[in-house]
């Protein structure tokens, strides 16, 4: 994973900054992602338990991004993944590499016609 994330302006619509409460949705499958994960292992737990990652899911960043862009062992819908705070240490190259794969796989459901990930 390379380049910089974009400013918050600069993100696809997928993208959502704000309380999870503003933006209801009820057919959404809802990932809840708790406050202070300092570790790449346990965002990729995280993760994987509240998005019923297949049991192939090899917790490292390509697995990720693999898993996030396919999604279909889950009903149809949108998925809402909501930050209690922004995982891993500011300034780290896993955090920097986590908000790279949100934005490209953002980016990819975002096209006209496929779930949204929000």
């Amino acid at each position: 994973m390379t380049g910089e994330i974009p400013a918050p302006a600069d993100l696809p619509g997928g993208l959502f900054f704000g309380p999870p409460e503003a933006m209801p949705d009820e057919e959404s499958l809802v990932a809840e992602i708790p406050a202070s994960i300092r570790s790449k292992q346990k965002l990729l737990r995280v993760l994987a338990e509240q998005l019923q990652f297949p049991a192939y899911f090899g917790y490292n960043w390509d697995a990720l991004e693999e898993c996030l862009r396919d999604l279909s062992w889950l009903p149809a819908g949108n998925v809402q993944i909501h930050h209690r705070d922004l995982p891993l240490p500011p300034g780290s190259p896993d955090r920097q590499t986590y908000l790279q794969i949100l934005h490209a796989v953002t980016a990819c459901w975002n096209e006209p016609g496929s779930r949204a990930m929000l």
